[in-house]
């Protein structure tokens, strides 16, 4: 082999070195960028390839990471400092009236049905500064053990939520969310929507995604 030869073959053994080592990078930063657009809601990913989830995406999704939390007893709760866990939100303003009390059960139910996985998911109800009234709080000890309370500013919530424009949607009665590990509100649910139609999505979330709750 002539020496032009030799050094032709150096240079493209170079470049194909460069080039394995450069597409992955690519790929990383590629994805980087486009998490950074649809956290951002200025990229519509999920509505250019298309869903089969039967919830509504919120669109942006929202961290509830810096929202002000308390526990019951008014102790501090940062979210950032939580088991990494997928978390069911039914949101209150006001006694836990009939439909409030059927939402908590279908939630309930659902963190059921999941088996094994339901130890990735926990179930918050979350009080807007409403007093909990006894017979709530008799519900909650009576039959949903596992349901821990949480309160929040609703003036604070409601900020929060207004860049997706679902304030409206996101606290009538029959309505509970979803939030991921990280802390993003992500999926709504509405009266509307069936229990078969939360359990088939909530499993394909599981399903695809680590104990982190990451792909």
């Amino acid at each position: 082999m002539s020496d032009h030869q030799k050094k032709s073959s150096r240079g493209w053994n170079r470049l194909t070195l460069m080039l394995i080592g450069g597409v992955p990078l690519l790929v990383m930063l590629a994805a980087t960028w486009l998490w950074v657009f649809v956290a951002r809601g200025e990229l519509d990913l999920v509505g250019m390839l298309g869903t089969a989830n039967r919830g509504i995406l919120v669109r942006p999704m929202m961290s509830v990471e810096d929202l002000p939390l308390r526990q019951i007893d008014g102790e501090e709760l940062r979210f950032a400092e939580l088991p990494r866990l997928w978390t069911l939100v039914v949101p209150a303003t006001e006694q836990c009236n009939a439909e409030c009390a059927e939402t908590l059960y279908l939630t309930r139910q659902v963190r059921l049905a999941l088996g094994g996985d339901g130890l990735r998911v926990r179930r918050w109800y979350l009080n807007l500064g409403a007093p909990l009234l006894r017979e709530t709080e008799a519900l909650i000890g009576d039959s949903h053990p596992d349901l821990q309370t949480v309160v929040a500013s609703r003036d604070k919530f409601a900020s929060l939520v207004a860049q997706a424009r679902l304030e409206g949607r996101i606290l009538e009665p029959g309505t509970w969310w979803v939030i991921d590990p990280m802390g993003w509100i992500m999926m709504l649910y509405t009266a509307d929507n069936s229990y078969k139609d939360s359990i088939g999505d909530l499993k394909f979330l599981l399903k695809n995604t680590s104990e982190e709750g990451l792909p």
